[in-house]
């Protein structure tokens, strides 16, 4: 799933401050200071995390927040000098499955027009309204 040179890791070992790090490397404003991004770490249903193998850094970051009716795909970034290598859809396909794991039946992302995964969003099913994409899998969980 994952490209050579890169592993997925427990949220329990990334620091809040590698994930303001990694927002800000995407242009993306840090939102909160670390205590809360260390909050985020822990009340989150699951926080899909990569590092380079080699070096240890984070690369990416995705969250599922909400409850087991109702879930959304927030706060997603990749590092740009590892972007196009993939890692934004093994985050993404993973978050899926942790999704169907749960059984999570609706779930919810924004999305830019300029995400270059929004197509891959609709080939799993999502339905798009402008920039929000929905997922209503009640019946086939």
């Amino acid at each position: 799933m994952l490209p050579a040179g890169y592993i997925f890791v427990d949220k329990s070992t990334v620091e809040p401050s590698e994930v303001l790090a990694v927002r800000k490397s995407t242009g993306w404003a840090p939102g909160e200071e670390e205590a809360g991004w260390l909050s985020n770490l822990s009340s989150s249903l699951a926080v899909v995390c990569v590092r380079e193998e080699t070096s240890g850094e984070l690369v990416g970051i995705g969250f599922l927040v909400g409850n087991s009716r109702h879930a959304i795909l927030c706060d997603f970034n990749v590092r740009p000098e590892h972007q196009g290598k993939g890692l934004g859809r093994a985050i993404l396909a993973k978050r899926i499955e942790i999704i169907k794991t749960m059984k999570i039946p609706f779930i919810y992302t924004s999305l830019d027009p300029s995400n270059p995964l929004r197509s891959m969003y609709e080939e799993l099913g999502f339905e798009s309204s402008e920039n929000s994409y929905f997922w209503n899998r009640l019946t086939l969980l």
